[in-house]
């Protein structure tokens, strides 16, 4: 294969990738503790960095796409809405 673009914005090492079931949208975790989205298309972030506590180890998209799930090196799972970038909601 050979490189098609790369998408910078972390500042630390980015940790998982997840691909939007439903739209153009990528999110990546990083231990930079931000989840960023990206649409894939534009080549651009899609709403401002999600911000968390601890670094961000895992993320991945309901199977509908309208909420995305985090993972924290703490134990926390944090729920965004994709589309806006708000949380709605930890356990």
């Amino acid at each position: 294969g050979r490189l098609l673009d790369m998408l910078a914005g972390h500042s630390g090492p980015v940790y998982g990738l997840s691909f939007s079931p439903t739209t153009a949208l990528l999110a990546s975790s990083s231990w930079d503790r931000t989840v960023r989205t990206w649409d894939v298309f534009e080549n651009k972030g899609a709403v401002e960095a999600l911000q968390h506590g601890h670094d961000v180890l895992a993320v991945t998209y309901r199977p509908d796409g309208k909420q995305l799930c985090s993972s924290t090196l703490d134990g926390q799972l944090h729920f965004w809405d994709p589309q806006e970038g708000i949380l709605q909601g930890t356990i």
